[in-house]
């Protein structure tokens, strides 16, 4: 009888093993499973990815390349008729406006939940409390909107004696300038690339200025863009790192209605002021209004495509359109400003790509190193399985 229960209770315990291991032969199939359907879902998405991220640099380069030269095209098309900056900057600053209903049909268009949406537009009321003084943030509202009112409006006079291609390459020296105000302003931390960045930049532009075929033998021309590079990078400083850190793309998107609303009325007067006084004058018969359409559309779709850019595909995307900016509104002076290049601008202008391209070197080193994570994890499971 002993032996009967011993052998009965053995041949138990045998079954248990081997449903046991059927179970587990079964869980590691089913994560074998899991991820060849992960492996393969990537390796679908790689192309849609590749020809996303080839459209939003094509169009990044493209908006500010042409943006730059239709401002250009307004400012010095007819000067006896029509030379007005400042409302050049205010019709264009006006645009931003639809920067944030262009986020709520993006994200109907995404998602397709009234309910999510809702949410997120709750969560980008929260970009007006700040410690629940809503003043505080109007004001800080006030401060970006000047700083991004004069670095435009230099830019725009700007344009008046120099080449677009010039100035989009001098313009591109903000990154380096950001840095240099992180460091002294916001305490970050001190980096030798980027050091190595900002004399490059810096020495670009000083060859740059020698070349007086690019500059028009117009000095006062590249210290308006310098200045405007230079409010700018307090623009970019101030507003990512100081007063809207860690914003999501609604926040941002509202922010940026809100600045054209506030531009409206504010830089509205202002305008008003100027072409009463006589310091801008509008014959309006004479407005080149598919120039000056087109640059407030392109600046839209600019500044839309870079905060969309950076939440979908990542700031590396977006560096890299930008980067591509520059040789592309060489080309447009060349081919139709009859601009003949110049050694020095070509050297000036390669010194500017360094510097720009040191200065995303850490998102470079940032997604590698994540790649790099993703493929040792895989190895790792497929070694356990």
């Amino acid at each position: 009888m002993l032996n009967n229960k011993k052998e009965k209770s053995l041949n138990v315990k045998v079954e248990d093993q081997k449903i046991e291991e059927d179970c587990c032969n079964e869980n590691i199939d089913l994560c074998q499973q899991n991820i060849n359907n992960k492996n393969n879902g990537q390796q679908q998405q790689k192309p849609l990815k590749f020809l996303a991220s080839f459209l939003f640099i094509f169009s990044i380069a493209t908006s500010w390349a042409l943006a730059t030269q239709f401002r250009k095209s307004v400012m010095v098309i007819d000067k006896k008729h029509v030379f007005a900056p400042f409302f050049m900057v205010w019709f264009g600053t006006c645009f931003m406006f639809f920067c944030y209903p262009l986020f709520i049909f993006y994200f109907i268009c995404l998602k397709r939940n009234k309910k999510l949406l809702k949410e997120e537009h709750l969560k980008a009321l929260q970009i007006l409390k700040f410690q629940q003084k809503f003043k505080k943030r109007i004001g800080h509202l006030i401060i970006l909107l000047i700083l991004w009112t004069c670095s435009n409006y230099l830019y725009a006079r700007a344009l008046i004696k120099i080449s677009a291609s010039t100035a989009t390459s001098i313009m591109s020296t903000n990154s380096a300038i950001v840095y240099l105000l992180e460091w002294i302003l916001l305490g970050e931390n001190f980096s030798c690339i980027k050091t190595i960045a900002t004399a490059l930049a810096i020495s670009g532009v000083v060859i740059i200025s020698f070349d007086s075929e690019f500059f028009g033998n117009n000095l006062s021309g590249i210290i308006l863009v310098i200045l405007s590079a230079l409010f700018a990078s307090f623009y970019k400083a101030v507003f990512f790192k100081k007063f809207f850190k860690n914003s999501s793309l609604s926040q941002i998107s509202l922010f940026m209605s809100l600045l054209g609303l506030t531009n409206l009325f504010l830089n509205g007067i202002i305008s008003f002021i100027f072409l009463f006084c006589g310091i801008d004058y509008l014959n309006w018969e004479y407005i080149p209004w598919i120039e000056l359409i087109g640059s407030a559309f392109l600046i839209l779709l600019f500044n839309s495509l870079v905060n969309f850019g950076i939440v979908i595909l990542g700031p590396l995307i977006v560096s890299i359109g930008m980067i591509f900016g520059i040789p592309l509104s060489t080309v447009i002076d060349i081919l139709f400003n009859s601009i003949s290049i110049n050694y020095l601008f070509i050297i000036g202008s390669i010194f500017i790509l360094i510097s720009f391209i040191l200065i995303i070197l850490p998102q470079i080193e940032q997604k590698f190193n994540k790649s790099k994570c993703c493929c040792i994890k895989l190895v790792k499971e497929k070694e356990e399985n």
